[in-house]
């Protein structure tokens, strides 16, 4: 039987834009009878220990506004949300376009073998962190500094009730979860829409 996998939604106003990411995170339980709690455990465990070094790599005009997790495996569970007050990003205060931002790269190893890449994109980018196409040292740091943390297993822990949560890569159409093994973020920057995504 696969451990629990709580899928986890980042709500964002981006400008005047809505924004959403998607992440993924297997719980060591198997079949827990309280999905709810956990998925509430799934959205605590990550504000207190990823959320700041998350928004470090936004832009101040990108707008945290909330979460959304449920149980996605398992006979699924209830969608837990809950608002935050407004938390802005960190870097600078200004974007170009909230279709142009860093892409972080997730390396796994699929269930079937082979290697694989997951990717997430980060809204937005701000102007003083891009430059000739180009991201600025700095913002690459922070990224590399939030990949530190979304790497560590557990990424992180809930004390009441004692839970503990992976960062995975989640196959729904075979129901498999795979650790992501490393991290990086794309070397030129990353263009959301359907059709582009960074090559390298």
């Amino acid at each position: 039987m696969a451990r629990d996998v709580y899928q986890l939604g980042l709500y964002y106003s981006i400008g005047p834009q809505p924004g959403m990411n998607v992440l993924h995170f297997a719980e060591d339980t198997e079949e827990s009878p309280n999905p709810d709690v956990n998925a509430q455990g799934c959205i605590a465990g990550f504000i207190t220990t990823i959320q700041d070094a998350w928004m470090a790599c936004l832009p101040e005009s990108v707008i945290l506004l909330g979460y959304k997790a449920r149980r996605v495996n398992n006979g699924g569970g209830p969608g837990i949300s809950q608002p935050t007050p407004e938390v802005s990003g960190s870097r600078g205060d200004e974007f170009s376009s909230s279709a142009i931002g860093p892409c972080n790269i997730w390396s796994y190893q699929k269930a079937g073998g082979g290697w694989a890449a997951g990717r997430t994109f980060f809204p937005a980018v701000s102007e003083g962190d891009i430059e000739k196409n180009s991201f600025s040292d700095t913002l690459i740091g922070l990224c590399q500094d939030l990949h530190l943390l979304m790497l560590a297993v557990p990424t992180f822990t809930t004390v009441t009730p004692p839970l503990s949560f992976e960062f995975v890569i989640y196959s729904p159409t075979h129901d498999t979860i795979s650790g992501v093994e490393a991290a990086g973020v794309s070397g030129k920057p990353g263009v959301q829409n359907r059709r582009m995504k960074p090559t390298f």
